[in-house]
């Protein structure tokens, strides 16, 4: 948690980018904090309030995930959803980033399995609660 402009966007992607590269390009290979907690490929969900031309996905997510991946790391260019906002990023390795809106219906957060959830805005109750609480379903406490 952390006041609006206080760098909280800007360290999610670097975190969610750095584990689907299985390091953290940022520091230097001798740091401790250098290799990630996860293996590659690897899955991370992000989430956000809405899609939209207007929308946080767009205007926050987006931005930070093109100014942060690495271009020579993508497998492809990331696959868009119908409004034209990026819903995936795939590495080379495999790993993948799943950028999702709270305003999608709740169906379509059950079913699959993440390493990692970066979620950009607080997730309403149902995220937590509702449909069996996909974040305390995937993300045991």
């Amino acid at each position: 948690m952390g006041s609006n402009r206080s760098g909280k966007s800007e360290m999610g992607s670097l975190e969610a980018i750095s584990f689907c590269l299985g390091y953290r390009p940022f520091l230097k290979p001798t740091d401790p904090d250098y290799k990630t907690p996860f293996e590659t490929p690897c899955k991370i969900l992000v989430t956000t309030e809405s899609f939209g031309i207007s929308g946080t996905a767009h205007l926050v997510i987006a931005e930070k995930m093109t100014q942060w991946v690495p271009k020579k790391e993508l497998k492809c260019q990331p696959k868009k959803n119908q409004q034209g906002v990026p819903v995936l990023y795939t590495f080379k390795n495999g790993s993948q980033i799943h950028i999702m809106a709270y305003e999608q219906d709740t169906n379509k957060f059950e079913g699959s399995r993440f390493h990692a959830w970066w979620g950009d805005e607080n997730p309403p109750l149902w995220a937590l609660f509702g449909h069996g609480g996909w974040i305390s379903r995937f993300f045991p406490v």
